[in-house]
């Protein structure tokens, strides 16, 4: 698996300017399936990571009573459709406060040498429990396993932080328990419950499976619906989406792009396990657009793929990890699950 060492096993690579960084990644992304706009280099506020934020339209008083139309016919369509809101969407979640970046951010412990992100939790088991199976991984190279262990040893526990993401709700008392567990065993840790990642800030519509544990509850509605025999066996039926079968409710999104920006600028060392159910590839394609220096600066990515349940994606998970894998990112990635 190619990829970067841990800091204090090799010696740092040159900085590379901006302008010499997103030529190579532009063609990075276009290995990579992700739409560019143009082939120059992006603008300050894109390298900084961060987006441009649009002005309002000028509206004209010529055309104000165009949108006064609109926004009374929008009124009426919705009173005459208001009786027939889809009852599968949990009401009781339709005041959801929004997440942001900076909210997230502010609740992360500081001082973290090493910092280890969990997204797509479950039930909080894998929190602890995936950097120590990454560490033992043959696939990684030597070096790249002892900076997981130096990180996972008792002398560094103090300096050692884990965050993890779960949308589920059903998992909050859960969740909950093993936070405070953990705390309890003097680990660095935050586990952010009924929040999902996402590729903007805000509130998304999350999917829950409750046909079955919840493990297929995903934010990408084009799954395709995965069900489990009474002798256990797993089928996926391509005829039925999530979106059409699955329980919606609302919850929190924070960017992923956005947290990582901050996370690879506090840590020298930030690993992240992603399984989340279809929608990585959205994410990772968002990222490698707008945030490819802290997506590349990560020492880890530990990724399950879900084609099998996405017949829009395959071969997708492929030109991905070549496109993460290759200079100018070389980020490690691992085939998870």
């Amino acid at each position: 698996v190619a990829g970067r060492d841990h800091p204090a096993a090799t010696t740092p690579r040159r900085r590379r300017s901006d302008s010499a960084f997103y030529a190579q990644v532009l063609a990075m992304k276009t290995c990579a399936g992700v739409a560019d706009q143009s082939e120059e280099a992006p603008a300050p506020h894109v390298a900084a990571g961060l987006r441009k934020e649009e002005g309002p339209a000028p509206y004209t008083a010529a055309g104000l009573g165009k949108y006064v139309a609109l926004f009374v016919l929008a009124a009426v369509s919705a009173a005459a459709i208001a009786g027939r809101v889809e009852t599968d969407v949990l009401h009781r979640r339709l005041n959801v406060s929004p997440a942001s970046s900076a909210t997230v951010d502010a609740q992360i412990p500081h001082h973290c040498h090493c910092l280890f992100i969990d997204v797509g939790l479950n039930n909080g088991d894998s929190l602890i429990q995936w950097p120590r199976e990454a560490a033992d991984n043959a696939r990684l190279s030597p070096d790249q396993r002892r900076g997981m262990r130096q990180c996972l040893s008792d002398m560094h526990v103090n300096a050692t932080c884990y965050v993890g993401f779960e949308a589920n709700p059903n998992f909050n008392a859960r969740l909950l328990d093993v936070e405070k567990a953990l705390l309890s065993s003097g680990r660095r840790v935050k586990i952010f419950r009924e929040t999902a990642v996402s590729t903007e800030d805000g509130t998304i519509e999350f999917m829950v499976d409750t046909e079955g544990h919840g493990l297929g509850s995903s934010a990408e509605p084009s799954k395709a619906v995965v069900t489990r025999s009474k002798d256990g066996q797993w089928s996926t039926d391509f005829s039925r989406s999530i979106k059409d079968a699955y329980q919606k409710v609302l919850v929190p999104s924070v960017d992923l792009g956005r947290f990582l920006h901050t996370a690879t600028q506090r840590s020298p060392f930030v690993a992240v396990k992603l399984d989340v159910e279809g929608l990585e590839y959205k994410l990772l394609r968002h990222m490698l657009q707008y945030y490819p220096h802290a997506l590349c600066k990560c020492k880890l990515l530990a990724i399950e793929w879900h084609e099998r349940m996405m017949l829009g994606e395959r071969g997708s998970a492929l030109k991905l990890t070549s496109a993460l894998t290759a200079e100018p990112c070389g980020v490690p990635v691992l085939q998870w699950g």
